[in-house]
């Protein structure tokens, strides 16, 4: 698991095919591929993307949501999952909150979850390798944007997202 994670986490440094994608599209693609967890563990997913779309690599756009809405099923605690994806227009691009009720991030880690193999001691009793949250980032900057751990949430987690028009558009 941890190799597969290395070679998936390595292979963003390729190149790709950029696309306008509708966000819905990418939404419906997040729950197929989590369609068993969702089952599983009786999640509620639900979206709302205000018929917005991306200029973006849609299978790694895809991989990110899907990074954040398995996080979010894997550490609701004992809750049944809610997670919620928000998507609105800002200035030059996207914004994108993924939003979940489940155990959330201590603020003091709030900034470094992002980094590889940096997991939280009190979720070391489950399965992963520590390197989920860091590859959302790579290809959150490889999409010239950025995310971040809200930190607007009294329960749960909150991760926020943000993709530029066009990846070579100027910082708004």
């Amino acid at each position: 698991e941890l190799i597969e994670s290395l070679a998936s986490h390595i292979s963003l440094d390729g190149s790709a095919n950029w696309e306008h994608v509708s966000l819905e599209n990418l939404c419906e693609r997040v729950r197929m591929a989590l369609a068993r967890e969702i089952s599983d563990s009786c999640a509620q997913l639900t979206w709302e993307t205000r018929n917005l779309s991306a200029y973006c690599i849609a299978p790694e756009i895809a991989q990110l949501l899907q990074n954040l809405v398995a996080n979010s099923i894997k550490y609701a605690g004992d809750t049944v999952p809610r997670v919620h994806i928000d998507v609105r227009e800002k200035e030059g691009g996207v914004h994108i909150a993924v939003s979940d009720n489940g155990v959330g991030i201590p603020e003091a880690f709030r900034k470094t979850v992002f980094a590889p193999f940096k997991r939280l001691q009190q979720t070391a009793s489950l399965p992963g390798s520590g390197l989920g949250l860091a590859t959302c980032q790579k290809v959150a900057k490889r999409h010239g944007g950025d995310i971040w751990c809200g930190d607007e949430a009294q329960s749960g987690t909150t991760i926020h997202l943000t993709l530029k028009a066009r990846p070579d558009a100027p910082d708004q």
